[in-house]
């Protein structure tokens, strides 16, 4: 396969043709990406002496054609309609082409996702700087193509257009043109994909969850889901009272974990236990959702609320018993922490602590940190306790262990709980709300009469120690499912496991911690450097750590780079850039900070050269993660 040095501008993607000899991919950053052919539709550009209504009356006297159908923008004046009942693309486009006023027939195409890829009769290519323009001319005669177009920034790339001589189609040339010894690159050009969606989540009960909303951006706008490259799967270890499954935590994202505690193979909760399930729902409910975009693969389900990540697998590990909330022996947590990272979990959420410091267990955190994941280590995350007020300026002792994540409570105004302990260990925040029952944290409970909604209960070890009855917001009934009393640090430390879990879907090679005290590209200075914080303070600092986590600010610190949002920086990143700083919209999304490539706080030729510098020429790293979000 010839190499591809320079795959210069990409707006989103190409095409090609699915049945009957027709192409059935474009070529995208060296690779084949598949197109599927909708035999039931076809685009069609007419004379462009017709006005809108002569158009009209010609395609009602076509038999073949059905419905317009609806577009936000016509590539190069092509139209798309549905066929007839009956009709097949072969004998439209054959009959089609016969007519005096239709310039062009083309097939209509959507991505593997089944979202519209909408090309014309242009694509662009970017040749090898030694090819002559007579060399050029030359090809393009052959291939029945002209030049439309040609870059003023980057002189060997151009926009070139088939005519009516040419026979084989838009995706087959442009494919044609890849495989040319003279060409860095060949890809059509696309309408449809540049006009994104945000991820819209409609779960009912998503107006309660403050504590979500709080870290993912804007909801339903522009949140943390709407960045790309975020639907590998990881797995995060729960170590707690147990989970099971549930309708918004499928057996597929349920492993089969263990039980230290009782030793059963089984790590299910008590029938009055849901610490675990609370903590696992934060982590990994399902969403659902009406428009996905990018996240095309959630199945749309009849879930409730939302979580930090729906595609990240639970582990199970179970360390409580069933009734009182007592805990395993430190050798128990040993065997939980180090069975976590052996089953491949790549973060460990903790929501347990302990007053004693022993061997066993810093053995089995320093283990997970610096073995698993294959050396990158385990990102291990702990509660930093609820006992703040009684116990200032300490927090629990393996939340003080220097390679694990203390994780306090936060209210909605970013400041720290006064129950929620604190110290020098302490790293960041998140939202946690109140201690034990008394909180309004809207998570998971065990399905069914199991769990502890809707049982009144003594809130043993809290205060008031009185009966609590849920008293859940009512949109239907009190569902019995769900638990809306959840809160304390136990709520916070699950939301930083769930962002960590982010980060490694996007970048799976981030070490949990750097290696050395130069290097800010770990999970936990990524987690901490993108925290929001009160610009009067100093971080870190015993009341907040580095503050507040932050999942939208996290994901696009390292997401810079990736102009057009497809999960991967490549030249068609620098393509998109260009074309939005040098001839208009559609600009970067779901953050037009995307393109702030070399993290100077502006937008410029600058960032395209960094971009094709990095692909192309020196392989320089780009400089991430940036944390300068406030120009």
């Amino acid at each position: 396969m010839k190499r591809k040095l320079l795959v210069l501008m990409v707006m989103a993607g190409v095409c090609s043709f699915a049945t009957s000899g027709y192409a059935e991919h474009y070529y995208s950053a060296g690779k084949a990406i598949p197109l599927k052919m909708d035999p039931g539709k076809v685009r069609i550009r007419f004379d462009e002496q017709l006005t809108d209504s002569l158009r009209n009356a010609l395609v009602a006297q076509i038999s073949l054609l059905g419905k317009e159908l609806a577009e936000l923008v016509h590539i190069d004046d092509f139209y798309s309609y549905d066929l007839s009942a009956g009709s097949t693309y072969d004998e439209v486009s054959g009959s089609l082409r016969e007519h005096d006023l239709v310039s062009f027939v083309e097939p209509y195409y959507t991505s593997e996702s089944g979202d519209p890829f909408l090309t014309g009769i242009t694509f662009c290519v970017g040749f090898n700087s030694d090819v002559t323009m007579e060399e050029i001319e030359r090809m393009n005669t052959e291939y029945g193509v002209i030049i439309a177009r040609q870059s003023e920034y980057l002189k060997s790339m151009y926009l070139l257009s088939i005519t009516e001589t040419n026979k084989q189609g838009l995706l087959a040339t442009a494919n044609v043109y890849y495989e040319l010894e003279q060409t860095y690159f060949s890809h059509p050009e696309v309408g449809g994909a540049a006009y994104f969606t945000a991820y819209t989540v409609i779960d009912k009960y998503k107006d309660y969850q403050w504590n979500i909303q709080k870290v993912i951006g804007e909801l339903n706008v522009n949140s943390v889901w709407d960045f790309a490259g975020l639907t590998d799967s990881v797995v995060v270890a729960v170590i707690d009272d147990g989970v099971t499954t549930h309708h918004e935590l499928p057996d597929v994202r349920v492993l089969p974990g263990c039980d230290y505690f009782y030793y059963d193979t089984l790590p299910q909760p008590g029938e009055r236990r849901n610490h675990g399930m609370a903590c696992a729902g934060l982590i990994a409910a399902e969403h659902t959702v009406d428009t996905v975009g990018f996240r095309a693969s959630i199945p749309a389900d009849t879930g409730d609320m939302i979580s930090m990540n729906p595609h990240v697998k639970i582990l199970p590990v179970k360390i409580g018993d069933d009734y009182y909330g007592v805990l395993a022996g430190p050798y128990e947590q040993a065997q939980a922490i180090s069975y976590a990272w052996h089953q491949g979990a790549e973060v460990l959420s903790n929501s347990w602590g302990s007053t004693v410091y022993v061997d066993a267990v810093v053995t089995a955190i320093d283990s997970a940190v610096t073995r698993g994941r294959n050396g990158l280590g385990s990102v291990v995350v702990f509660a930093s306790g609820n006992s703040g007020v009684n116990y200032p300026d300490s927090i629990p002792a393996y939340a003080k262990h220097p390679l694990t994540i203390a994780v306090g409570a936060s209210d909605f105004f970013d400041h720290r709980f006064n129950f929620s302990m604190y110290g020098e260990e302490l790293d960041l925040l998140a939202p946690g709300s109140m201690t034990c029952h008394l909180g309004d944290i809207y998570t998971l409970d065990q399905m069914d009469y199991f769990g502890m909604n809707p049982r009144e209960t003594t809130a043993v070890g809290c205060i008031p120690q009185n009966p609590i009855t849920w008293n859940c917001p009512t949109l239907d009934s009190n569902d019995i499912d769900y638990d809306c009393h959840f809160g304390g640090t136990s709520a916070a430390a699950p939301i930083v496991a769930g962002v960590a879990s982010l980060l490694l879907s996007r970048k799976p090679d981030l070490p949990a911690f750097s290696d050395c005290d130069t290097s800010d590209y770990s999970v936990y200075d990524i987690l901490t450097g993108s925290a929001v914080h009160d610009d009067t303070m100093t971080v870190p600092n015993h009341q907040y750590g580095y503050g507040r986590v932050d999942a939208y600010r996290a994901i696009l610190s390292i997401a810079r780079g990736d102009v057009n949002n497809d999960g991967e920086i490549t030249i068609g990143d620098a393509m998109y850039l260009a074309n939005w700083l040098f001839v208009g919209p559609p600009a970067p999304w779901p953050d037009e900070r995307l393109a702030d490539v070399n993290c100077d706080g502006q937008y410029s030729l600058g960032d395209v050269m960094r971009l094709i510098d990095h692909i192309n020429i020196s392989g320089a790293p780009l400089p991430l993660p940036c944390f300068e979000f406030d120009y």
